[in-house]
């Protein structure tokens, strides 16, 4: 068999491609991969109970582009899927990453806008002349109050130090 083009790897760059250079182009393309299946770690299936399953783990997709949304809506029917994520701080979930509902639950403000948001913001990051490390990163974005109640904690969990340390120990 005669091909115009190889492509190795049959994830979602390799597959889009093959796709792509066949249909838009009219080429012969021949696609191989390590694996017995195509779309890479995108790859999910139906089990015996008619449940389908995500064999690498879930994946989640994200556009604002209608035409990448048209573009894949081609091929599958896609489940929405909406990720919110939430932690417990001082006993209640609090949405994260920090946003207006975040700053208001755990400083006790009523702010409404982006503006408002912004302008507290600024009040409360700590401006540092050079950033050498993780704690300085974090309280320059939102301040000390947020710093120590949603940094400092989770920091020292994950990587069993301080931000303080954080960005020298990398």
């Amino acid at each position: 068999m005669s091909t115009d083009y190889l492509v190795v790897g049959c994830g979602l760059s390799g597959a889009v491609m093959a796709r792509f250079m066949a249909e838009e182009r009219n080429k012969k393309v021949l696609i191989v991969d390590k694996r017995d299946h195509v779309a890479g770690n995108c790859y999910d299936y139906i089990d015996e109970n008619g449940i389908r399953m995500n064999k690498y783990g879930a994946h989640l997709s994200h556009t604002n582009s209608e035409r990448v949304w048209q573009y894949v809506n081609r091929f599958s029917s896609w489940t929405r899927w909406e990720h919110k994520v939430l932690g417990v701080i001082d006993g209640h979930y609090i949405p994260l990453p920090p946003n207006i509902t975040t700053i208001n639950m755990l400083c006790g403000q009523h702010l409404t806008n982006t503006q408002e948001a912004d302008d507290w913001l600024s009040r409360n990051q700590l401006k540092h002349e050079h950033i050498d490390n993780g704690y300085q990163m974090a309280t320059s974005r939102v301040g000390e109050t947020l710093y120590k109640k949603i940094f400092k904690h989770y920091t020292f969990k994950q990587w069993g130090g301080t931000q303080r340390n954080w960005m020298h120990q990398c």
